[in-house]
């Protein structure tokens, strides 16, 4: 934490992503943790939607689908 490593992970995936022509990435984080949301937000990302996914026995994953937009010119 706070030393830039996900900043850096997230840099390299949006390269990967622009080289294959993707122009959007997105993730999913649960709506409970704000400090991921905020950092996701300082480097780009918005929330795109409320997501609720059963994953059984009665359980369910209560998330917000962020995304964020691959520039061309972006490193």
């Amino acid at each position: 934490r706070r030393r830039g490593m996900g900043a850096r992970i997230v840099r390299w995936i949006a390269a990967e992503s622009r080289a294959r022509g993707v122009s959007r990435i997105w993730l999913t984080v649960n709506k409970e943790n704000a400090g991921p949301i905020a950092f996701y937000r300082r480097i780009g990302f918005e929330v795109e939607s409320a997501m609720v996914t059963d994953i059984g026995n009665g359980f369910v994953m209560d998330d917000y689908r962020m995304a964020a937009a691959v520039h061309p010119d972006s490193t």
